[in-house]
């Protein structure tokens, strides 16, 4: 388990950029969780019993001057201003506004209102971001503590176990993927019901593994950095252990972690009491990810949860409407926010090969096969089992968005999926939008001869293939003559 969970951390990690890790279908999985700001996860945390460092919200200079002044008068010694990104990296990211680091430590509350005046409503990059970056609307101001050592500690849900896994390498503060990576030896898996004598010491997270079936916690001793540098370089710096969905996580399994992560005497107890904390809260607002880097212990002998990464599954909107609230949306791809709300599972690539399918499976043989003959998808795009006509329209609108798509593959398998509402959708969606590029449509299945009837009447010019193969080779060929 402990590569598949490495390897499924890579992607959990990574909102913008899930191709920075390597394996089958990584950068086509559908992502059904949301995520929020770290001082929106730091607030959760805070409410419930939590140890992390005070901090305030700011988006413009003046406030952000106030909020300095206050802080440095009352408890801190040092400030940290952090732009506020659904996208890690962030410390060594770049401004468009030439400022470098979008965490930047000071002293003085007049730089503090200088630096927020460069990071708000400027676009920063980083490796995890679309090359263009992604504008900063909000800044948290927070006391700098010092740290006196870094880990990493995560819980995840992973599906295959049935339960949850934790995670902790010594190596915290760094990437994750990089420890995995170059470090395997520091990277352990414990089931909770093996006993492993696992001698290897400490990041912090608790994530959703969905091929264990349940939540890892995952924890690394090189915390503090970009986590996914460690899973790569130093994968050995990595420690996973499996929690029993039935048990939960056990205070011997929480103490074990810590004591990985390099935490002794008192604060190794303090350290579990933060770990079994956290896993409360997994529970309690049905996450699929919390991750704690650094999970730090400071000189004065704290144990502090110095950042913070939350993502819940977008199952349980309907019992999490105060989280859901709270998520922003403003940094994602608006084609996959169009696709959440027509109920449409879509996640935009680098090619010019529209696709629309229906089921995960197919969609991801459908985009090798257009690989596999010379082409480039654009997308994954699943419609799923109770498609309407309607959503045929929506997911119509969403591939003609994109500027960069040359032609379109409709490829549906109908078993629950009635072929004849395909074919209307597709033809309500070239009357209303218009067929700018070339169509190939293969239809297979519930109603085929009736959606094929209806395909054949359109004076639309789609072409129709009844085999997947030539299908494919047909919307590539179509591609390379147009470019020509």
């Amino acid at each position: 388990m402990k590569s598949q969970a490495i390897l499924r951390l890579c992607y959990s990690t990574t909102r913008y950029n899930p191709s920075i890790c390597t394996g089958a279908g990584t950068s086509y999985q559908s992502r059904r969780c949301i995520s929020l700001h770290e001082y929106q996860s730091k607030k959760i945390l805070n409410e419930n019993n939590l140890n992390v460092q005070r901090f305030q919200v700011v988006d413009n200079p003046q406030d952000a001057k106030r909020a300095g002044e206050e802080l440095m008068k009352t408890i801190a010694k040092e400030l940290v201003i952090k732009a506020q990104v659904l996208a890690g990296g962030r410390g060594k990211g770049t401004f468009d506004s030439g400022l470098k680091g979008g965490v930047r430590l000071t002293k003085d509350p007049v730089e503090c209102g200088n630096l927020v005046k460069q990071m708000v409503k400027h676009r920063l990059v980083t490796k995890q971001t679309p090359p263009e970056g992604v504008e900063v609307q909000k800044v948290m101001v927070a006391e700098a503590l010092d740290i006196a050592r870094e880990t990493y500690l995560a819980i995840l849900l992973d599906r295959a176990y049935g339960g949850a896994v934790l995670m902790g390498s010594p190596m915290g503060g760094v990437d994750i993927e990089e420890v995995a990576e170059k470090h395997p030896e520091q990277i352990f898996t414990v089931m909770v019901a093996e006993a492993l004598d696992i001698a290897r010491e400490t990041y912090l997270a608790i994530l959703l593994d969905r091929a264990y079936g349940g939540a890892v916690l995952m924890g690394s001793p090189m915390g503090g950095v970009d986590i996914e540098e460690v899973a790569e370089k130093h994968p050995e710096q990595i420690f996973t252990s499996a929690i029993d969905p039935k048990i939960g996580l056990k205070k011997d399994q929480a103490l074990d972690m810590a004591k990985k992560l390099g935490f002794k005497d008192k604060l190794a107890d303090e350290a579990a009491d933060q770990i079994m904390k956290l896993y409360k809260l997994f529970l309690k607002y049905d996450c699929t990810q919390i991750e704690i880097n650094p999970f730090g212990e400071t000189p004065d002998k704290r144990v502090i949860n110095f950042d913070a990464k939350l993502s819940f599954d977008d199952n349980a909107k309907f019992r999490q409407t105060n989280v859901f609230d709270m998520e922003d949306t403003a940094e994602s791809d608006q084609r996959e926010v169009e696709a959440t709300r027509a109920g449409l599972n879509y996640i935009g690539l680098q090619g010019n090969i529209g696709c629309l399918v229906n089921g995960a499976g197919l969609a991801m043989a459908t985009m090798d096969i257009i690989k596999l003959h010379g082409g480039q998808p654009a997308n994954f795009l699943d419609v799923g089992g109770g498609v309407k006509e309607e959503q045929v329209l929506d997911a119509f609108k969403i591939l003609f968005t994109d500027n960069q798509v040359k032609a379109v593959l409709v490829n549906i398998f109908g078993g629950i999926v009635n072929c004849a509402i395909i074919a209307n959708g597709i033809e309500k969606a070239c009357k209303k939008l218009g067929l700018k590029i070339p169509l190939v449509v293969r239809l297979q299945g519930t109603n085929m001869d009736e959606a094929r009837r209806i395909l054949n009447q359109s004076s639309f010019p789609i072409t129709a293939e009844n085999d997947f193969e030539k299908a494919a080779q047909k919307v590539v060929s179509l591609v390379k003559n147009s470019s020509k």
